[in-house]
């Protein structure tokens, strides 16, 4: 299976494991015994606790160990084995995860600070982190 399309089903997964898990647990929210824990916050609302700095730093490390792997495995170089490759997928997928945390934060707030509230979207664009994957890629077959 090529690389990209295996990350394609990771993160569709990935996606689809975090609305799933949100489905699944509307019923537990919704319930007469959660509701006396006190005052329950909108099921689409981000963790309060969910610090948009910390967030950013996770993500850029999380691609500086990605790229790390892609480095270190370039052809003349090295060749990637199958842990380099699910070192990548990992990675990725936090970074999704916090992709999706940003992105869902962003629909959240005004639109004044929609413009300044995706800096993991930013720093995935305007590094070309996408390209950068993608020639990686296509060697690793």
């Amino acid at each position: 299976m090529p690389l990209i399309t295996l990350i394609r089903n990771i993160c569709k997964e990935q996606f689809d494991a975090q609305n799933n898990l949100q489905l699944n647990m509307n019923w537990v929210r919704n319930s007469p015994i959660m509701a006396s824990f006190g005052k329950r916050r909108p099921s689409n609302s981000p963790p309060k606790d969910c610090d948009p700095t910390a967030c950013y730093e996770s993500f850029k490390k999380h691609w500086q160990q990605t790229y790390e792997i892609i480095e270190r495995t370039q052809p003349p170089v090295g060749y990637p084995i199958q842990d380099d490759v699910l070192g990548v997928v990992n990675h990725l997928g936090q970074m999704v995860a916090f992709l999706l945390l940003e992105l869902r934060t962003a629909g959240n707030s005004s639109n004044n600070e929609n413009r300044q509230s995706c800096p993991c979207l930013d720093y995935l664009l305007s590094e070309n982190l996408l390209d950068k994957l993608f020639t990686w890629s296509i060697h690793t077959g």
